[in-house]
């Protein structure tokens, strides 16, 4: 089920307890440093194991937390657990074309165009396009040769 947004911490525990569920899924929930506050998740979905390809996730829901750092850093981190422990060879995403800022996050990762769904989102009042990308094993290993 889609989250409304703004969503509450409940919302989110409750979203984040069924994906822990799902087989298909690989969820992991983004903490503070310190305090170890929940702040968001990210994840990879529809888990296709036969063709080793996932779709990527993230969500961080503090706002006070956001444009810092975390989400690069929780993506980093989560490509390398897809494709060194996952096994995985491809992993994709789709990012809205008002999200110019993650658009420029994911390039800067890795992760290369490979399409535009036209006004596949309605939202305040007006149609966006989803931007689809995606990222391979070798291209992210050709940027990370220690793994890192």
């Amino acid at each position: 089920a889609k989250l409304p947004h703004p969503c509450t911490l409940q919302d989110e525990e409750g979203w984040f307890e069924q994906q822990r569920s799902d087989p298909s899924s690989r969820v992991f929930a983004i903490l503070t440093l310190g305090e170890g506050r929940l702040i968001g998740n990210c994840g990879l979905h529809q888990i296709d194991w036969t063709n080793r390809r996932a779709i990527f996730g993230i969500f961080i829901g503090d706002r006070n937390y956001q444009n810092r750092g975390l989400g690069s850093d929780a993506t980093r981190t989560l490509l390398r657990y897809a494709f060194e422990e996952a096994g995985l060879h491809r992993v994709e995403l789709e990012v809205f074309s008002f999200n110019l800022r993650a658009i420029h996050v994911y390039e800067k990762l890795g992760f290369r165009p490979e399409g535009l769904r036209r006004q596949t989102l309605y939202r305040e009042g007006a149609w966006h396009d989803g931007h689809v990308m995606a990222i391979l094993e070798d291209e992210w290993r050709a940027l990370n040769p220690n793994g890192r």
